[in-house]
């Protein structure tokens, strides 16, 4: 947005289907004032991007925009392909209440700064497929994919623990999976 310097009050509104990240940079090239800025999503250690963000519906590739009085619009980065449905689950989960509220707090501890589960970022793990299924535990544990950059965290994790998050995961991944297909069946 463009505000009057005076009264604060919105001049103008900019779509740039981007996070302005920085702070603008003001030159001027043959006498003409262009205004730059970064924009991208980022800047700190966050993976999740918020439902309903430029970032979610463009993705995150960084950028530079130059504005100038009577410039064009600012051409919107393409939009990122839709994920299709959510993946029905191997298994569902018998697991008690107490161990999916346990495997919750790990998540969300352990695994919820990279994987929020939302389109964007890091793998939605809600959408593992069959084969990432059966190899869960090397993954976690062992760390089969870092050479991709997800870490082992034998470390930090039991194999208790590991157990208690994927029970959570078979959870939200059912409800995930039937609340896709119900949306999708209302049409």
């Amino acid at each position: 947005m463009v505000y009057a310097a005076d009264t604060g009050a919105v001049l103008h509104e900019i779509q740039t289907g981007s996070s302005i990240l920085a702070a603008p940079l003001s030159y001027t090239v043959d006498g003409e004032q262009y205004i730059a800025v970064m924009a991208g999503y980022g800047g700190g250690p966050f993976a999740y991007y918020p439902v309903g963000s430029a970032v979610e519906k463009y993705g995150n590739e960084g950028r530079l925009i130059a504005f100038k009085l009577g410039g064009v619009s600012v051409p919107l980065p393409v939009e990122v392909p839709k994920l299709g449905p959510i993946p029905e689950p191997p298994i569902i989960s018998s697991a008690s209440g107490e161990t999916l509220e346990r495997g919750k707090a790990i998540f969300e501890k352990a695994c919820g700064e990279c994987h929020w589960n939302t389109n964007g970022g890091y793998p939605d793990l809600r959408r593992m497929t069959a084969s990432v299924h059966s190899i869960f535990n090397e993954i976690v544990l062992d760390g089969v994919y870092e050479p991709l950059g997800m870490a082992g965290f034998s470390d930090i994790l039991s194999l208790d623990q590991m157990d208690d998050i994927y029970q959570y995961l078979l959870k939200i991944s059912h409800e995930a999976y039937l609340e896709d297909h119900a949306q999708a069946s209302a049409g």
